[in-house]
């Protein structure tokens, strides 16, 4: 399986599942290294994973609905200056942009938070904030 390499054109919706529960968020797009990683999931499989994980942890930010999803394969960081990451011994991990509407009244403003993943069991490492680096 080739991870990272491929590609759809345009925010196309589609429903995604974890679990079995539906969720309406727009197609992800996929980039990053390319490399063969056995065992990796596909990378619809690992936006429903960041979605999910956004719906326990930033229901406020998921409450302002998702405009675009990026995954993109890495290096894991290591000594970055934020510490919400743990690789787990990983050199390369699936890092999920999830790209979130206008902010609503009393609402978080980040434009985007970042989940980080293992590339095969899917394994929350963390989420990482891009403006502190």
């Amino acid at each position: 399986m080739l991870v990272g390499a491929c590609s759809f054109l345009g925010p196309q919706p589609v429903i995604l599942s974890t679990a079995g529960v539906p969720v309406g968020v727009p197609r992800p797009t996929c980039g990053g290294l390319k490399i063969l990683i056995d065992g990796a999931l596909p990378c619809q499989d690992l936006a429903s994973i960041a979605i999910e994980a956004l719906r326990r942890q930033a229901p406020g930010h998921m409450a302002r609905g998702v405009t675009a999803i990026d995954v993109s394969l890495a290096q894991c960081p290591s000594g970055a200056v934020d510490q919400n990451v743990d690789c787990l011994g990983n050199e390369i991990a699936q890092y999920v942009t999830v790209t979130f509407g206008p902010p609503l009244p009393d609402s978080p403003v980040e434009p985007s938070l970042v989940v980080v993943l293992d590339p095969v069991s899917g394994q929350l490492l963390g989420f990482e904030n891009r403006l502190i680096r």
